[in-house]
């Protein structure tokens, strides 16, 4: 129920789940209850809930995923702002490492919507940044690879392939 202590974290066990089931089902349905049910908790927070800033990662990757699964600006759009506006704060937690890779991966998903080259510079620039401060072997070969994944995209002033 909403009103146990511990329901956040389960809402986030929840839709970790459902987007880990969308990722090999491909069902929509998923992300969208993933989306609903998170969007739900993260309006019922008060402002300033230690919580909150813990839902807007799992809610950012679930629109992430829902954005490219549809096509959707909106919902990539609306993951920047989401991690953009929570950065300084996601970088102090847990979750900090995979924001910053969401964040640099909805950066490459809307370069490839729109061909602003802008957003394809913010992606490797996040990337490069990861690297510098990641611990080795902790999300080192995840950040390689989106690394990887970014001097190899048609269209960017950085595409190298011997590089990536």
């Amino acid at each position: 129920m909403p009103s146990n202590r511990n329901y956040p974290y389960i809402v986030q066990n929840l839709t970790h789940n459902l987007c880990i089931r969308y990722e090999a089902l491909q069902t929509i349905n998923d992300l969208e209850d993933a989306v609903s049910v998170l969007e739900e908790l993260l309006v019922s927070l008060p402002d300033g809930h230690i919580q909150k800033t813990d839902i807007i990662y799992p809610l950012s990757r679930a629109l992430l995923l829902r954005g490219k699964h549809k096509g959707s600006a909106d919902d990539i759009n609306r993951t920047i702002q989401e991690l953009t506006s929570a950065r300084s704060e996601l970088s102090q937690s847990i979750q900090g490492p995979d924001s910053l890779l969401t964040l640099s991966d909805a950066h490459l998903t809307r370069f490839r919507l729109s061909h602003d080259v802008n957003d394809a510079n913010i992606g490797v620039d996040i990337i490069t940044v990861l690297l510098d401060s990641v611990i080795p072997a902790y999300k080192r070969y995840q950040c390689l690879i989106c690394a990887a994944e970014l001097y190899m995209e048609d269209g960017t002033p950085y595409r190298n392939v011997s590089t990536a």
